[in-house]
């Protein structure tokens, strides 16, 4: 009898075996489209938040490109602001210069002037006597930056008229020159000669 059970879980044993080895594959298929099953739902769930991930990352790739463009266009804003100013004061500057230089060669001009007129006034009144030369120097409005003065009652005036012969000597009207012509009328004709 205990070989007769031993047979038969023998035999048990033997249909176990084959019925485990039958059903073997389509548990594994089983676990198999269970396994698929969860990874599918797991893919859809990862899915679903990288495309959330995605779409949240898009919008915060545009906000920073929108500040990104903010930005530019404040210094390219500001850089054209500075440049405009540099501009503006280098001109300025510019212009102080040039102002500077024409203030300084029209000082040296004037000067040159003077001492060329002073030289021809001297070199034309030489056969005059010293007293007429000086008097037209001091009268002269070469020599003179100040307001010219009439050569007869020596009034300051920017309105005065000059002689007609010399051009030199200036005279408030006709009755400061008519009295002064004894004294000028050498120093006038000495002009008018050369």
């Amino acid at each position: 009898m205990a070989e007769q059970d031993a047979q038969e879980i023998k035999g048990v044993l033997k249909r176990l075996k084959e019925n485990i080895a039958k059903l073997q594959p389509s548990f594994e298929e089983v676990v198999a489209e269970q396994a698929e099953m969860l990874i599918g739902d797991e893919r859809k769930k990862l899915r679903k938040a990288y495309k959330a991930e995605c779409k949240d990352l898009l919008r915060e790739l545009k906000e920073v490109k929108s500040e990104m463009e903010e930005c530019i266009t404040d210094i390219d804003r500001n850089t054209r602001k500075c440049i405009h100013e540099v501009n503006r004061d280098m001109d300025e500057k510019f212009r102080a210069v040039i102002r500077q230089e024409r203030l300084k060669r029209s000082k040296e001009l004037d000067e040159i002037r003077v001492e060329t007129k002073n030289n021809t006034i001297v070199e034309l009144l030489s056969p005059c006597n010293k007293y007429q030369v000086m008097k037209i120097s001091v009268n002269s409005n070469f020599v003179s930056k100040s307001t010219p003065r009439c050569a007869s009652c020596g009034k300051e005036s920017v309105w005065l008229y000059f002689c007609g012969g010399c051009k030199i000597s200036r005279y408030c009207d006709e009755k400061c020159q008519e009295a002064d012509w004894e004294s000028h009328k050498n120093t006038c004709i000495g002009l008018n000669n050369n």
